[in-house]
């Protein structure tokens, strides 16, 4: 099989990707706390988010076609000394783009590269004997501050300077195309050259507008991401997936080696020409292991596509990137770095607060269980008029207690009840009586409760008092001791969030019982009480949108 069109094609998206480097270069600053807002800035000017899709875009194809050209020369006839060399240069050069892929992701300093280096170099470090060598060449030795400028010096100046030699010496060896050459005219083979540069750049630059190149949140290597390598890796890091963690890194050597024996194998100059059927099985053999491998790539990328709790990080990353938008337009000093703005910020503050703690169970807004399945209310508009009709209408309903151990307990105030021992008692309480219920506890959440009169009010009072005391307490009081029911008294307000989040058994929420299965933990000794506030503020709705981290630190006092 003829490998030129690959190497043309490798050639090309390498010039590609030379250029667009070359070019976002002059507006990088390879520093941990400015690379990612250098790169954002990018962004911003016109052109710039192509021309980061066309760098990352034409790096991809100058691998996908370094590796073609490798398979296409070893399914080709059992070569000769020349060929063997050409081949062995290819694959150092094959190398030297997986390396600068490896070492270029991270640059831009978001969670994804970030944390994508972090599973690639540690599979590296667990190889025996070679592990630790190659980490070391690949990060180089220093402080994590100066990480950024050891990478940008291995992707901008000494991978390309590799490069650059192996390209010189495959011009010398010719890539292997003097036979070739003999069968073709001069003509065919640059209007061959031509429409494999064509090609290359035609895809090249539908990725980039089709893909571009997303930005994910500035990187927290202290937090919670789902960390997963590029498509291109991902086959090396599912089967390592398989396999039994004490053997892995003995295994993955030995898969290493036998690699490296089927191509000696296929290097082999047999001295006689194969047979038609030989051939045919030795194409297949090579070809059918990229084929295998490509699937794995799509595996990878369909299960990642899937997968709930990639799913929920790309929703937060979304938010994040946008959150730092609208902090720079608010006038918000970004000198220290973006994530110095946001661990400053409480609004971002209380949503990683939520998503750490208490998204495990409860949903709020795109902050929800990694299963997608609520285990708790969902505390969307909670302390509302809405709320609050919603769950007197369906309190079984999934967004309520329908997905809890105490799906059953509240009955419904508008649907008769299923048991048909019950339903001839049953009597719905009237719409005016449940808008009159919602303005009040509304009211008592202290939200919403402008605009009800003071005659209004005490009409929920009144009706709180004759129908809900069966079960709840009000100030305390309650027609059923026993009942699990919530004090509805205060219901909602800070003070009352802020209890039960401290202490759920505290008696001034719910009931000082023994802690039943599915019910609420204490968080008092979890969070102090500038995290308590933040996560209150946030889940009532009034959390500020202003960087005032002493408000915070005051009403916890």
């Amino acid at each position: 099989m003829n490998a030129r069109p690959f190497y043309i094609a490798c050639g090309a998206a390498l010039l590609l990707a030379a250029a667009t480097g070359a070019a976002l270069s002059l507006s990088y600053e390879p520093s941990a706390s400015h690379a990612w807002l250098s790169v954002l800035g990018l962004g911003k000017i016109w052109g710039g988010e192509f021309v980061r899709g066309v760098h990352r875009a034409a790096s991809e194809a100058a691998l996908v076609s370094a590796a073609l050209a490798v398979a296409a020369r070893l399914a080709s006839r059992p070569p000769s000394r020349s060929a063997r060399l050409e081949i062995g240069v290819a694959l150092i050069g094959l190398a030297l783009v997986a390396a600068a892929l490896v070492t270029g992701n991270p640059l831009r300093n978001d969670n994804t590269g970030r944390f994508a280096l972090s599973v690639e170099t540690n599979v590296l470090g667990t190889l025996p004997a070679l592990g630790g060598v190659t980490r070391r060449a690949l990060l180089g030795a220093g402080p994590e501050r100066t990480l950024l400028m050891r990478l940008f010096v291995r992707h901008a100046v000494l991978l390309p300077a590799g490069i650059l030699l192996v390209a010189f010496a495959m011009r010398r060896i010719r890539l292997g195309a003097l036979a070739e050459a003999a069968k073709k005219t001069r003509i065919e083979l640059r209007v061959a050259d031509l429409v494999a540069t064509l090609v290359c750049v035609v895809v090249v630059a539908a990725v980039a507008l089709v893909r571009g190149a997303p930005l994910g949140a500035p990187a927290d290597l202290g937090g919670v991401f789902p960390a997963r390598p590029p498509w291109y890796f991902q086959p090396l890091y599912l089967s390592r997936q398989f396999l039994p963690a004490q053997y892995a890194p003995a295994l993955t050597l030995l898969g290493i080696g036998a690699l490296g024996a089927v191509v000696a194998l296929l290097l082999r100059s047999g001295g006689v020409e194969p047979s038609a059927r030989r051939r045919r099985l030795r194409a297949g053999l090579v070809f059918g292991g990229v084929f295998v491998y490509a699937l794995g790539c799509l595996f990878g990328v369909l299960k990642d596509a899937r997968d709930v709790d990639v799913r929920a990080s790309d929703r937060r990353e979304d938010w994040t990137v946008a959150r730092v938008e609208a902090l720079s337009r608010t006038g918000v000093s970004l000198e220290h770095g973006a994530r110095a703005a946001l661990d400053a910020d409480p609004l971002h503050r209380a949503r990683a607060l939520f998503s750490e703690h208490c998204a495990n169970c409860h949903a709020f807004g795109d902050l929800r269980p990694h299963d997608g399945v609520a285990r708790a209310p969902s505390l969307d508009g909670f302390g509302t008029r809405a709320w609050v009709l919603s769950m007197l209408d369906s309190p079984d309903a999934p967004e309520r207690f329908g997905n809890t151990p105490f799906a059953g307990e509240m009955p419904s105030m508008t649907r008769p009840p299923a048991d048909p021992a019950l339903q001839a008692g049953f009597s719905a309480m009237p719409e005016g009586d449940r808008l009159a219920v919602a303005r009040f506890l509304s009211a008592e959440a202290g939200l919403t409760s402008a605009g009800s009169s003071l005659a209004e009010l005490e009409t929920g009072a009144r009706i709180v008092r004759e129908r809900c005391t069966s079960c709840h307490r009000f100030s305390g009081k309650t027609d059923d001791e026993e009942s699990r029911a919530p004090e509805l008294q205060g219901w909602g307000s800070r003070a009352w969030t802020t209890t039960q989040i401290l202490n759920p058994r505290s008696g001034r929420t719910y009931p000082a019982r023994v802690r039943r299965s599915g019910e609420m933990p204490s968080f008092g000794g979890v969070l102090s009480g500038e995290e308590v506030a933040l996560v209150v503020d946030l889940i009532r709705g009034t959390l500020t949108d202003e960087l005032r981290p002493d408000a915070y630190r005051a009403s916890a006092e």
